[in-house]
């Protein structure tokens, strides 16, 4: 074999030239395809992202044969032709496949990679009739091992064959028929009757009462039959203030009494005409064409009542709140997801006229193609959104506001790699979060929590600063949600968001039920007949999440306790001793001798208990963190206990130490450091330490233990 020498092309062998405009191509070409597919082969979460990698690592090293059969001389006399030609088709149909996949993305052409792919596909047949043309010298050998040529194309045709039917099945057949999300949300929310017996008197001043309480329940269930991964959830309970609408004065004309007439009904969907403009609803009622088809402020969604209204002000006000579902949480065929808990409402007469808002939204994603990976930028909450270019242009305008948010929540997660070949045209995406927790219209803020959730370029949040635009306004964040931005890149990245949300298949899922807190009539004093109201009430775990949080903490407590109930006793052992050589049961020598082992056990125990104690610290606010302090009553159950964990340790920590105290007297008695009797008059303080908070430590553990079932 003969490497490739340039001296022989100086030297007037023209076919050099030609196979080395062959073997170059097919070099990068073939050193290209066969890293990507070798990567997706090996690291691809899918099969049919592995598939494809397989079939990419195949066209690759046929590239690379052929570059090979270019670069020797032997080779290239044989086999040069037939390799050129697998190797053209290779390079040919990933060129063609990547160009297909690009101008197939979703979100806008890229018309820089979409060019590097079509010149893939002709460079790769360019470098084939290169090939071809250097190779002329030696045509009839070459003709040779054309045998070989049929076979190795059908093998390299069939592969790429089935790799591209799998795929087209995957994309075309089984995410539009079978992996469709479907989610039911169930909501209750029914008020309660408190046992008299749960009443404590006189712990509250003159003139207050207890709240009132309610019993909300939610139950999401999966029907379909694929899994389907909820993204992103909230549930709220909110108080909505209801106040009277004002009538039509009495001495109002026909024409006024037409106009009001109007106006009323011109608050359910666009008006052609702004008849109403110098109405006092005018802020409420929303013109033909005012605002974008795209945009959610488009339409009411609420419905309209001639004498009442909601006052959504400085009277709303949220009871409950939280994520229905951790993030991320898949749900199987027919599993059901419920939680149920108490939301306390003040008993005031001035609230009876108002109703009670339970609402559940979800966001959800269809399939298997959007996987979250890990949190890029944390839950940060922002206690007022800066003013964005949408909210300044409200200011100017004499038509209703819309409403931006004021104080929100917002979390950034990457989406999980289809594979690295995927990622060459589609690139890589971020979820994000946004839970607006209070909205603003102009100057008045109210609290109405909802979930926004959209798609972006990755990584937009992470590592930015906190003065940074995009850290302070969620309509940087999620660019088309509150209005339709007019500047770049604003606008296109409004687009590409909706794009990719429509490629992922993430969509809204959303439940409410309300109640009104009209207490019911009580029966007057003639009305025998009239039936009881009924009511039921519910025992209400804490949530599964809290559950979930809290075991880890109470199993290192556990573990804690134990140590210290080992030093306990301990303790209690030698104790038993030294009150024998105080009674004069025992000599010195004799106490000294059976007072050792207890000595030593306790020692190794407290040894034990302090690096428990240590771990359990570490873990200690899992328990009673920000998602569990969102219905703490409800939750109350499992952070009540993190308390009385405190409680039993601060005892067993008072034993512990009597222990070191004691053994520290009991070294000085062995080395002679003090007299025996020194050493009883200084023993007796730890070991009536030790004696006293015993009783209090078994006291403080036994009710811990107790209260393990009421948290599970």
């Amino acid at each position: 074999m003969a490497p490739f020498d340039l001296r022989r092309l100086r030297s007037g062998e023209p076919e050099w030239l030609f196979a080395a405009m062959g073997a170059v191509p097919f070099t990068l070409i073939g050193a290209f395809t066969t890293w990507f597919g070798i990567t997706d082969l090996l690291t691809a979460p899918r099969v049919q992202a592995q598939v494809l990698g397989a079939v990419f690592a195949v066209a690759g090293l046929t590239l690379l044969g052929a570059a090979a059969c270019l670069a020797v001389r032997t080779w290239r006399r044989t086999a040069a032709r037939a390799s050129a030609v697998l190797a053209g088709v290779a390079g040919f149909l990933v060129g063609a496949y990547l160009f297909l996949m690009q101008i197939r993305a979703p979100q806008r052409l890229d018309v820089p990679k979409a060019s590097l792919w079509a010149a893939i596909a002709v460079a790769s047949v360019g470098a084939c009739l290169s090939a071809w043309h250097g190779t002329r010298s030696t045509a009839a050998r070459q003709a040779e091992v054309g045998p070989l040529v049929k076979p190795l194309v059908s093998g390299v045709s069939v592969l790429a064959l089935l790799g591209g039917g799998l795929q087209w099945w995957y994309e075309q057949q089984y995410l539009p028929g079978e992996v469709g999300a479907t989610l039911t949300i169930q909501t209750e929310i029914e008020e309660q009757v408190r046992p008299a017996e749960a009443i404590p008197e006189g712990q509250l001043p003159d003139g207050l009462a207890y709240p009132r309480v309610f019993a909300a329940e939610y139950r999401i269930k999966n029907p379909s039959e694929t899994r389907v991964q909820i993204l992103a959830s909230i549930y709220s309970v909110v108080r909505l203030p209801v106040e009277p609408r004002d009538p039509p004065a009495p001495e109002a004309t026909t024409e006024e009494l037409s106009m009001d007439s109007a106006c009323w009904y011109e608050q359910l969907s666009p008006v052609q005409d702004p008849e109403c403009t110098s109405s006092p609803e005018a802020l409420w009622v929303r013109q033909y064409k005012e605002f974008h088809n795209d945009d959610v402020q488009a339409q009411d969604d609420w419905a309209i009542s001639r004498y009442r209204q909601f006052a959504l002000g400085e009277r709303a006000e949220v009871l409950e709140l939280g994520k229905a579902v951790p993030d991320g949480t898949y749900l199987e065929p027919e599993e059901e997801y419920a939680s149920s808990f108490l939301v306390y409402v003040p008993n005031a007469k001035e609230l009876n006229e108002d109703q009670l808002e339970l609402r559940v939204g979800l966001s959800v994603a269809k399939g298997e193609r959007l996987i979250l990976d890990e949190e890029t930028h944390r839950p940060e909450q922002v206690a007022h959104a800066r003013e964005s270019v949408g909210e300044s242009q409200d200011r100017a305008d004499t038509r209703r506001p819309r409403g931006f948010p004021d104080r929100y929540e917002v979390t950034e997660w990457r989406v999980g790699s289809q594979g690295a070949i995927s990622e060459l045209t589609l690139g890589t995406q971020s979820v994000n979060v946004i839970r607006v927790l209070s909205e603003r219209y102009r100057e008045q803020v109210f609290e109405y929590p909802y979930l926004v959730v959209c798609l972006s370029g990755s990584d937009r949040l992470a590592g930015t600063d906190e003065d940074d635009v995009i850290r302070q306004d969620p309509t940087v964040v999620c660019p088309g949600v509150w209005y339709e931005p007019d500047e770049e890149p604003h606008r296109g990245m409004a687009e590409y968001g909706r794009r990719m949300a429509d490629y992922y298949g993430v969509t809204g899922v959303q439940a409410t039920r309300m109640v009104s807190l009209l207490p019911p009539e009580e029966p007057s004093a003639g009305a025998v007949d009239q039936a009881p109201v009924s009511t039921r009430a519910i025992a209400l775990p804490p949530e599964p999440g809290v559950v979930s949080a809290c075991t880890e903490v109470f199993a290192r407590a556990d573990e804690t306790l134990q140590y210290a109930a080992n030093v306990e006793s301990a303790l209690a052992e030698h104790t038993a001793v030294m009150d024998r050589l105080v009674d004069g049961e025992l000599s010195v020598d004799e106490a000294m001798r059976e007072g050792l082992p207890s000595l030593v056990r306790g020692a190794r125990e407290s040894g034990s208990y302090a690096q428990e104690l240590q771990d359990y610290q570490a873990v200690k606010d899992e328990c009673g963190g920000s998602a569990a302090q969102l219905a703490p009553t409800r939750n109350a159950p499992c952070l009540d206990r993190v308390p009385e964990i405190d409680r039993t340790l601060t005892h067993a920590q008072a034993i512990v130490n009597a222990l070191a105290e004691h053994t520290q007297v009991m070294d000085d008695l062995h080395e002679g450091r003090i007299q025996p009797g020194e050493a009883v008059a200084r023993g007796r303080a730890s070991l009536e330490t030790g004696r006293r908070e015993s009783p209090q430590f078994d006291a403080n553990r036994a009710q811990y233990d107790g209260m393990k079932a009421s948290c599970a």
